[in-house]
C-alpha cells in the first residue's frame, strides 16, 4: 500500500540518490587519477592514458555500489522527506503502522493519506550539500590537473618528475675556460673564448699571421695553426705567436726569383745545396727559392707539396656539396696561413 502512495515521489528522491552516487564516484575516480599520474610522472613511465582508463572506471564503479547500498530510495526514507513537508510524522507512522489492523492504526492511515493528497511531489526538492560540490570541484582539479602533467610529460613537452628530481640531486657539471689570444704579428679565427663541460672537447680556432709575419707556435708548444682541444679538464689560457721575415729573407727571395731557369725541383729537396745553403742562381740546381716556401732551415723547398695539396683539398670541397659554408672559409684560411 505504502508503495502505491509513495510512487510519485520516488522518482524525485530517486534523482537525488543519484546525483549524490555521480559525485562520490567522481571524487574516488579523481583521487585515483590523481596518484596514479603522480607515480607515472615521477617514475616517468609515459602511460598517462591509463589514469584516464581507472578514472571512468572507479568513478562508475562506486557510483553504483553507493547508489544501491546507500542513495537509493527507500519507504521509510521517502516517509521522512514527505513528513518534512509539514505532515508532522504521519506518513512514517503510517509506514511503521502498515501490518496493524487495530481500529487506531486505521485511523491514523486513513489521516496520513487524506494529508498526502494534499502533498505535490513537485514540492520534494533535490538537496546535495555544499561539502559534497566543493569536494568533487577539488579532486575533479587536482585529478585532471595532474593527468594533464603526466601527458605533457609523457609527450616531452615538460620534464618528468624523474628528470627534475635527477638534476636536483645531481652533483653540478664542472666547467673550464679556454681563453685564446694573438700576439703581434697575427689574428685568431674562431671562438676567442669559451666554456666548456669537463671531458668535453672545445671548439677549433686558427692562428693566421699577417702579411710578413709566419706563424711559428702555440704558447703551449703546439706548432699546428689549426687546433681543437680535446678532453678539457682545466682552465687554459693560450697565446698564438708570430715571427716578421727579416729584410735578408726577403732579399734572398728575390734574388732567387729573378734569375735561374724558373723551374721547381720536382721533389722536396731537389736542387740543395748542402754546402752553401739554399740554391742560388747558377749552382746548377734548376729550382726556385723563396723564403715563404722553405720550412723552418730554409733550405728545403716544398711549394710543389703545398700547391698539390692545395688544389686536391679545394677539389674535395668543391665537390662536397653538403660541406658547411663555415667549415669551408675554415679550411681556405688554413692553407692561407700556411702559404703566408
Amino acid at each position: 500500500m505504502a508503495g502505491e502512495l509513495f510512487k510519485k515521489y520516488y522518482s524525485r528522491l530517486a534523482k537525488e540518490g543519484v546525483l549524490k552516487s555521480v559525485l562520490c564516484g567522481l571524487i574516488c575516480g579523481f583521487a585515483v587519477a590523481f596518484v596514479i599520474s603522480a607515480i607515472f610522472w615521477l617514475t616517468g613511465v609515459k602511460l598517462f592514458w591509463i589514469s584516464i582508463l581507472s578514472w571512468v572506471a572507479v568513478s562508475a564503479a562506486v557510483a553504483a555500489l553507493l547508489y544501491f547500498k546507500k542513495f537509493k530510495p527507500t519507504t521509510k526514507a521517502i516517509a521522512m522527506r514527505v513528513d518534512e513537508l509539514g505532515l508532522e510524522e504521519r506518513v512514517l507512522t503510517m509506514t511503521e503502522l502498515e501490518g496493524d489492523e487495530s481500529y487506531i492504526a486505521m485511523r491514523q492511515r486513513e489521516d496520513a493519506i487524506s494529508a498526502l493528497s494534499t502533498v505535490n511531489a513537485g514540492l520534494l526538492t533535490i538537496i546535495v550539500s555544499v561539502p559534497l560540490i566543493v569536494a568533487t570541484c577539488v579532486s575533479a582539479v587536482f585529478g585532471v590537473g595532474m593527468t594533464t602533467i603526466s601527458a605533457l610529460a609523457s609527450a616531452g613537452v615538460i620534464k618528468s618528475g624523474k628528470d627534475i628530481i635527477e638534476e636536483v640531486t645531481k652533483e653540478p657539471t664542472k666547467t673550464f675556460e679556454l681563453t685564446y689570444e694573438a700576439l703581434e704579428g697575427g689574428i685568431i679565427e674562431g671562438e676567442l673564448f669559451q666554456v666548456v663541460d669537463e671531458g668535453e672537447d672545445g671548439t677549433p680556432v686558427l692562428a693566421v699571421a699577417d702579411d710578413e709575419w709566419v706563424f711559428v707556435a702555440w704558447s703551449d708548444g703546439n706548432e699546428d695553426p689549426y687546433r681543437t682541444d680535446l678532453n678539457v679538464t682545466e682552465n687554459m689560457e693560450i697565446f698564438a705567436t708570430f715571427q716578421q721575415l727579416s729584410e735578408g729573407d726577403e732579399g734572398d727571395g728575390d734574388e732567387g726569383a729573378g734569375d735561374g731557369d724558373g723551374m721547381k725541383p720536382d721533389k722536396p729537396g731537389q736542387g740543395e745545396n748542402k754546402e752553401n745553403g739554399p740554391p742560388k742562381p747558377g749552382d746548377g740546381a734548376g729550382g726556385k727559392y723563396e723564403p715563404v716556401n722553405q720550412i723552418i732551415d730554409g733550405k728545403v723547398y716544398y711549394g710543389d707539396e703545398y700547391e698539390d695539396a692545395f688544389e686536391e683539398v679545394m677539389s674535395s670541397i668543391a665537390q662536397s656539396g653538403d660541406l658547411p659554408k663555415e667549415l669551408k672559409e675554415f679550411i681556405e684560411n688554413y692553407f692561407g696561413s700556411i702559404a703566408d
